[in-house]
């Protein structure tokens, strides 16, 4: 991590405290914690009232946000150390994570608050993020060939970061060999099924035989179901939970069952 990168800003200096080299790494779902000096430059007292982080994102939404609320007066040329703790979810952008800090602020004039200012220091700092070492087992992910592979594929660089190993059959070609009999194997040794169900599923049959299979070895079943459709018929009449993704952005929900599936 970068430290003590002074803003050119005029009411406020930013800046943020370096970081012992090994501490610059952080691994995904592990937390850090971030101190960011703050001084007023103002002549009157200033009420801090938020900080906020932004880091980088390789989903549709282009960042991700750390906030931490303070509630701090500071006087003229008074400086403050607020911590922030960060927890990366495979949302955040993997590798050097550049990360730019917003403060927001009310000036206090005669003894009343103001109205609230923010400034935006850019690009102060970075953490390093890594795959987590955590090991989660094998997630076999079930998709529509080839129309969905942008999604499993998504998919698939998510649960890596997560810890898990990800298995999908387009990547394990063997000729000569039964497909069927290469997945069956696979998903008697996973320990979830993660099934993508998008407008293309029931244009074939793969999917639905792999749903068949992973309850015949009582594989547990995580259905990520495109937004605006309904419950396919293989679901109706069970209790197995649902989350519906956005096929144009479904990192959140992408990322949102993979933590659930580590807390398990």
């Amino acid at each position: 991590m970068t430290g003590h990168t002074k803003s050119t800003t005029k009411l406020l200096n930013v800046s943020v405290a370096p970081l012992a080299p090994k501490s610059v790494e952080v691994e995904y779902y592990e937390t850090t914690a971030v101190t960011v000096l703050i001084t007023n430059n103002l002549p009157t007292p200033i009420l801090v009232e938020q900080v906020i982080l932004r880091f980088q994102s390789d989903a549709a939404a282009s960042s991700e946000f750390v906030e931490q609320n303070c509630g701090r007066k500071l006087g003229p040329k008074e400086l403050h150390e607020q911590k922030i703790v960060v927890c990366p979810t495979p949302v955040f952008l993997a590798n050097t994570n550049m990360f730019d800090v917003m403060v927001k602020f009310r000036p206090i004039e005669s003894g009343t608050v103001q109205g609230q200012l923010s400034e935006v220091h850019p690009r102060l700092a970075y953490l390093i993020i890594r795959e987590s070492t955590k090991p989660c087992g094998k997630l076999f992910i079930s998709f529509k060939q080839p129309e969905d592979m942008p999604l499993a594929l998504q998919l698939e660089k998510f649960a890596r970061r997560a810890g898990f190993e990800p298995y999908l059959a387009i990547h394990d070609s063997q000729p000569g060999t039964g497909l069927w009999k290469r997945i069956e194997p696979e998903l008697l040794s996973s320990v979830a099924a993660a099934i993508i169900w998008t407008s293309h599923t029931e244009w074939g049959e793969g999917v639905q035989k792999e749903v068949k299979l992973a309850r015949k070895h009582k594989i547990p079943e995580i259905l990520l179901l495109e937004d605006r459709l309904d419950p396919p018929k293989e679901y109706t009449g069970t209790e197995i939970e649902y989350l519906r993704f956005d096929p144009h952005n479904p990192a959140p929900a992408f990322s949102k069952m993979l933590t659930a599936r580590r807390n398990i």
